[in-house]
């Protein structure tokens, strides 16, 4: 009551932007309210924040007062939504921190991951990436942190996070043995069939590491997987519209519905996220400890496994946040001196390396894929098959679920009657989640020539389902029928056809011949 007449003792009551709970109190107790902007937000922005009872400006009164009995329901709703956040947030957190029993791992667990994580006086993205880790993962996994000498606090808050759970291990060093050596350090460490190397300061999103083995896994040819980022070098850096932590969460959840099975190749991968077998990463022998601090042991990294003969490949379905380097920035690491020591090194071992290539700013690999893949369609057509068929093979070395290539091949070898090894290539495609209406319609053709009419009817539906517009897709429906002495529902597929596409002439044709003969 007394702060009611405090705030109504003036005709209008004023509070610039930085303070609105002041305006939203004075709002509350009847006063004319009205907040001065200060240029940190937009009229548009004022309005969405405080969108009742309170004014942007004396020329707003009359929307505020007709509005402010809307104030405080709306205040009521508002708290109710906080209250949600904040039950949600002591709910993750107290599961962060709860007993051990939370992650128990089977030690010969041959589906483990080993993530191996370093810390370097960076306690506080250190934080963030294991408490994003453990709230994001569902495959099981084991953290190996190792600790390059931290002065920061960063080995109390590891010792804390192994006592508290089974599947966390800290391993502790008493200098900075850099980012080459302190992995290989934990790689010794490490159980299961994969190894993860992610850096301490990124956020994961849910299905990170699953999205990952099921990559990694989709081919032999492939080496190792990374993922897109907001940044890093090279071309797994995207363009990216958050501006915090819970909207980069809905921005991986985006990324990752829109970029389904969107695995491409690349020629490096950046360190500061690879997926690999343990048993590939042992054979290359890890990392070169020749490079120092950090920089170019990626490059050499990647080289290494290609020169194994294996691919390496990005799930652009998935993008993990890169704070950017905090190990560099927050230690005060000279970055331009790291950077020209290891370029020494890295062109002594690799004298022969376009390094503007190897990171794609030239000649990248989706380029050459485009001009190979138009390249070897070019020859289908000309039915020069035997150099379309070295083009695909060409292709498919380097981008192995390149879907284009699969397509092609599906097509070469269905020219030549393999019928069952070009049903492969079409299962595959849609393995990966990229289905479209032609793989189906090419699906049933192939089932056709495998004289297996059900399913070449049920692929051709599922053609007309993916795109009803496309009329050959109902017309080998029909004749499927036709061929499979199906004479009723050919009939009714073709009057289906005619409901559509009325004026087709060829399907009008076919359906009198049908019922001339039934």
């Amino acid at each position: 009551e007394k702060m009611a007449k405090l705030f109504n003792s003036v005709e209008y009551f004023y509070s610039y932007d930085s303070a609105t709970f002041i305006s939203v109190l004075a709002a509350l107790c009847g006063a004319k309210s009205i907040i001065i902007p200060d240029g940190t937000r937009t009229n548009e922005q004022l309005i969405k924040a405080k969108p009742y009872g309170i004014a942007h400006g004396v020329s707003d009164l009359k929307r505020a007062n007709d509005s402010l009995h809307l104030l405080k329901p709306w205040l009521e709703e508002k708290l109710n939504i906080d209250k949600k956040r904040i039950e949600n947030f002591v709910i993750k957190t107290q599961d962060i921190f709860k007993k051990k029993e939370k992650k128990i791992i089977k030690k010969n667990d041959d589906q483990l991951t080993s993530i191996i994580v370093l810390s370097y006086n960076t306690l506080h993205y250190t934080r963030k990436t294991i408490e994003s880790i453990i709230l994001h993962t569902n495959e099981p996994y084991k953290i190996i942190i190792v600790d390059n000498a931290s002065t920061d606090g960063s080995v109390k808050y590891l010792n804390f996070i192994q006592s508290k759970y089974d599947n966390i291990k800290a391993v502790f060093n008493d200098k900075n043995i850099g980012f080459s050596a302190a992995n290989n350090q934990a790689a010794k460490y490490a159980k299961g069939k994969y190894l993860m190397v992610l850096n301490s300061d990124v956020i994961v999103p849910r299905g990170w590491l699953s999205n990952l083995i099921n990559s990694l896994n989709s081919d032999s040819k492939i080496g190792a997987v990374g993922t897109l980022s907001n940044s890093i070098s090279g071309r797994q850096q995207i363009d990216t519209t958050y501006s915090n932590e819970d909207e980069y969460i809905e921005f991986a959840k985006t990324i990752m519905k829109k970029n389904k099975g969107r695995v491409l190749p690349r020629r490096r991968l950046a360190g500061f996220a690879i997926l690999i077998e343990k048993k590939l990463y042992d054979e290359i022998e890890g990392f070169d400890e020749s490079y120092k601090l950090g920089n170019f042991e990626d490059d050499d990294f990647s080289l290494k496994i290609t020169n194994k003969g294996y691919s390496l490949m990005v799930d652009e379905s998935l993008i993990i946040h890169h704070y950017g380097s905090q190990s560099f920035k927050l230690n005060n690491i000279d970055y331009s001196e790291s950077l020209k020591q290891n370029e020494r090194i890295f062109k002594s071992k690799w004298p022969d390396i376009k390094y503007n290539e190897l990171l794609e700013i030239d000649n990248s690999l989706l380029d050459w894929e485009l001009s190979k893949i138009n390249e070897a369609f070019e020859l289908f057509k000309e039915e020069r098959y035997s150099k379309s068929t070295d083009l695909v093979d060409e292709i498919l070395n380097i981008s192995p679920l390149s879907i284009e290539a699969f397509y092609l091949k599906s097509l070469l070898l269905c020219q030549n009657e393999s019928y069952a090894k070009s049903l492969v290539y079409l299962e595959k495609i849609i393995s990966l989640g990229r289905p479209d209406a032609s793989i189906y319609s090419q699906r049933g053709i192939v089932f056709l020539g495998l004289k297996s009419l059900d399913k070449a009817i049920s692929s051709f539906q599922k053609s007309i389902e993916l795109d009803p517009l496309n009329i050959d897709y109902y017309k080998l429906r029909s004749e499927s029928f036709i061929m499979n002495n199906d004479i009723d529902s050919a009939i009714d597929s073709i009057t289906e056809t005619l409901n559509i596409f009325p004026e087709d002439v060829d399907s009008q044709k076919r359906l009198k011949s049908i019922l001339k003969t039934d």
